[in-house]
């Protein structure tokens, strides 16, 4: 009897063990890039783009993804997303997807304190893609990248001088002269400039 139950048992497990292999054999994950994309003062677009491979015969379909965003060893964000309709996968061919986080600084600051004075952040993102074939699910397969993204300063804007080149009755011309301290790490370029200028309270 006793050889019996340990028989069935290694019976059950050896489809779970075979189909597990099978689909780490069939299908790789890499990190192809990572771009920042709309960054500006409240946030930026981290987005990871994954390679996935089929190398097998027949096509799989990813089905749904999980992952945890962590910036800094502080959770920044979890997420669990099902596929509707699936992304097809097809045999001895490569897809590319990508994942975005969107990153609100409001959000980081409140919770990852520390990066507020760092340049850098440093961050990785770790989860699970699901795939299944024509018939049924098949199982998940991990993945996990490091990465790191630039935290937004506002420039230093400084008057230096008002320098009064004419004046007459009839109007003055002023040039104003202002000094720009860029602290990011990344270059910034001026695309308009508005200001307003008070005689007094009042507005001319």
């Amino acid at each position: 009897m006793r050889r019996r139950s340990i028989l069935v048992l290694l019976l059950s497990f050896l489809p779970f063990a075979a189909f597990s292999l099978s689909l780490e054999d069939d299908i790789t994950i890499l990190l192809r890039e990572r771009q920042v994309q709309d960054l500006k003062d409240s946030g930026l677009n981290l987005v990871f783009y994954i390679q996935i491979k089929n190398s097998s015969s027949k096509p799989y379909y990813l089905t749904g993804y999980s992952y945890r965003f962590v910036v800094e060893q502080g959770e920044y964000l979890r997420l669990q997303t099902s596929l509707d309709p699936r992304l097809r996968i097809d045999p001895s061919e490569e897809t590319l997807i990508a994942l975005p986080v969107k990153i609100t600084y409001e959000h980081l600051f409140r919770t990852v304190e520390s990066v507020k004075t760092k340049d850098k952040a440093l961050c990785y993102i770790m989860g699970e893609l699901a795939f299944a074939d024509e018939k049924k699910e098949r199982g998940r397969l991990p993945f996990s990248f490091s990465g790191e993204f630039p935290v937004y300063k506002d420039p230093q804007i400084d008057l230096v001088a008002i320098n009064i080149n004419m004046l007459t009755i009839g109007g003055a011309d002023l040039n104003l002269e202002i000094k720009l301290m860029n602290t990011n790490g990344f270059e910034l370029l001026v695309q308009s400039v508005r200001y307003r200028i008070k005689v007094g309270n009042h507005p001319i």
